[in-house]
């Protein structure tokens, strides 16, 4: 809890090309809450302060008549140059993300069922979910390059993220159903549970891989930056000057409207 805290507000520092600097983090415990606890979760805080370059610097501790309430505030810095929104998308921009998506949601599927943590793609969808990496390499390289106009981190779920640029840029979008990257460990546990992967990977969130827009020239350059990142490019759909055209398009043909859930 206290890593995956840390991680998702690094997460919104990535998807503005940034880099992170500075955290405080304000707790409310009840007051029979055990030490051991409250060490582990700082344990954890601390080591994703660690891996992302973040100095904790203070913060607030009280006490609560029940529940427990942890908020962190991320600071974090970014050249003007650099600085990525969501209201830049273009219309013939290419849409792209920097992973597959749907693993966090079928974690939280697998928890909430109960299911056996030893079936096949339990391991990997159970890390997605409960100890995410924020992808802040990709963004700073990304918004280094130049060619990228939107951005955005998955944490809603991909449809709600894409309807935020389209929104914010007064653009359309199509995304293509094919070309969806659907995380493998969701296929597997979705064998399981007999869900469909691909509502996971279009609706679940918290996958936190990044969603932008860019110029189609620049794709030789932002595949090296990501590469560089340790991800690579996966191109799901293209932004259009209508913006009343908001749709999924499947293989079969079918239109599906965009909608915000997850």
């Amino acid at each position: 809890l206290g890593y995956k805290s840390l991680t998702v507000n690094v997460s919104d520092i990535a998807a503005m090309g940034g880099l992170p600097t500075a955290a405080l983090v304000s707790l409310t415990l009840p007051k029979k809450i055990e030490c051991n606890w409250v060490n582990s979760l700082y344990r954890g805080i601390k080591e994703a302060c660690n891996v992302y370059g973040v100095n904790l610097v203070g913060g607030d501790t009280v006490s609560s008549l029940g529940g427990i309430t942890l908020t962190v505030t991320l600071l974090g810095e970014v050249e003007p140059d650099c600085l990525i929104r969501r209201s830049g998308a273009k219309p013939g921009d290419l849409l792209g993300v920097t992973g597959p998506l749907g693993g966090s949601a079928a974690g939280l599927r697998l928890l909430s069922l109960e299911l056996n943590r030893d079936l096949k793609g339990a391991e990997a969808a159970l890390a997605r979910h409960l100890k995410p990496e924020a992808r802040l390499w990709a963004g700073r390289n990304l918004a280094k390059t130049g060619k990228v106009h939107s951005l955005n981190d998955i944490s809603d779920g991909l449809c709600s993220e894409v309807l935020e640029i389209a929104e914010a840029s007064g653009v359309g979008v199509v995304l293509n159903a094919r070309d969806i990257p659907v995380d493998p460990a969701a296929w597997e546990i979705a064998e399981y549970t007999g869900d469909d992967p691909l509502d996971w990977a279009l609706y679940g969130g918290e996958d936190y891989e990044l969603v932008f827009s860019f110029s189609p020239e620049g794709k030789g350059e932002i595949e090296a930056a990501l590469a560089e990142a340790g991800c690579s490019l996966r191109i799901i759909g293209e932004i259009v000057r209508d913006r009343e055209k908001k749709f999924i398009n499947f293989p079969d043909g079918r239109l599906r409207p965009l909608k915000a859930l997850g």
